[in-house]
């Protein structure tokens, strides 16, 4: 308060409604010392937010590249912190707290990348940050299915929303959708089709009906199914507002820390015949328990470490200023590519419905022949 005159005190005490008596130096200093406390709890919550980021116990929205973050898997659940105990904790219900602490830790995520300095990296990672900020618990929060379903070709986002829609026109939807999760856990491999998607937010009726199940996602490291951590945790999860959620595995990791942008993908086979979800269920299933695409990372891993790839890349541009693609630096994701390759190639040899997949195969060629000659196919072939 000594750096101001008392004209200038007695016009700030005016501002902020305090009167002109022999109270007010008091008032002012009170004022003073709740704006440094602000202040200090400020810079201490980011700092803490920073720290718990930089130790890999923080998560927020994600990766600005959407490759980059399909990568991470289905088991990368954002929002969400890392107890004593190695499981990954929801904070998404804390409020607009939850927001802040997201937002944070997404400035951290997309800083720490091995993208180029550029402008328009920059604008791209700016633009995301502050659009998942906009996202949850505000007046945009309905802005985003809106845009997911005018996207040119993401026919998924109309599905989605269909199925959300129409399961809320029955009474319970809610209450419905969490059941489902409860009595048959995990993440489903979904068609391309409306029913798919209408019954995976009535899951329950796997249990009514099991011959109609919908198949389980797999993944494709480990073979574990996805979403699925045990019926105590499936139960918390459904009972309780704060998710939990396992970690992930040290292959994953390293995936993630390389910033490999690709996944494996069942959607046809080598002659064009498009696999059925239960077919991309168990192939996904064979690749993870395999363990071809484990092994081989781990030998990855080995040889060249993840923060080793890192220093490097970052050492090269920041000291050398030359210019660096991390996608062909020291062949690392050359030889994860191959690893992933060779794990399909051997999920798809060693399935047990080899045969049926040959089967369509003749079939969609015999489709072929008859629409080159202007004839209608006579086989009806369809990726449910």
């Amino acid at each position: 308060l000594e750096d101001f005159s008392r004209k200038e005190l007695k016009d700030l005490a005016a501002e902020y409604g305090i009167p002109e008596d022999e109270f007010m130096f008091t008032k002012l200093d009170q004022l003073r010392n709740e704006v440094l406390g602000r202040k200090a709890v400020g810079t201490a919550a980011v700092l803490g937010a920073g720290f718990l980021f930089t130790q890999d116990l923080l998560r927020g929205r994600g990766h600005y590249d959407k490759e980059v973050q399909r990568t991470r898997g289905k088991d990368w659940v954002p929002q969400t912190f890392k107890g004593p105990d190695g499981r990954w904790y929801d904070y998404s219900n804390l409020g607009p707290v939850a927001d802040w602490i997201s937002f944070v830790a997404d400035v951290f995520d997309n800083a720490d990348t091995l993208d180029e300095f550029s402008a328009e990296q920059l604008l791209r990672k700016a633009t995301f940050v502050l659009g998942g900020s906009l996202t949850n618990r505000s007046m945009f929060a309905g802005i985003e299915p809106m845009f997911d379903m005018f996207a040119a070709g993401n026919p998924g986002a109309w599905r989605r929303w269909f199925a959300s829609f129409g399961s809320s026109l029955v009474p319970y939807s809610g209450l419905r959708n969490q059941m489902g999760k409860l009595l048959s856990p995990g993440v489903a491999e979904l068609g391309n089709d409306l029913n798919d998607s209408i019954q995976n937010r009535n899951r329950f009726m796997d249990v009514v009906n099991p011959t109609s199940k919908l198949s389980k996602s797999y993944d494709w490291i480990d073979g574990r199914p996805v979403g699925n951590y045990g019926f105590w945790t499936n139960t918390w999860n459904a009972l309780f507002p704060m998710k939990v959620a396992d970690g992930m595995s040290p292959e994953r990791e390293f995936l993630i820390e390389v910033e490999y942008d690709a996944r494996p993908t069942f959607n046809k086979s080598s002659k064009g015949v498009p696999y059925t979800p239960e077919e991309r269920s168990e192939l996904f299933r064979i690749m993870g328990e395999s363990g071809v695409l484990r092994d081989r990372l781990r030998f990855i891993m080995s040889r060249k470490p993840a923060q080793e790839f890192r220093r490097q890349i970052h050492e090269q541009r920041l000291l050398k200023r030359k210019s660096i693609d991390q996608t062909l630096w020291n062949n690392v994701h050359h030889e994860i590519t191959l690893a992933m390759r060779a794990a399909q190639k051997h999920a798809e040899g060693s399935s047990d419905f080899q045969a049926v997949i040959r089967q369509r195969q003749l079939q969609k060629g015999r489709n072929d022949v008859y629409q080159r000659q202007g004839r209608s196919p006579i086989f009806d072939l369809q990726n449910r």
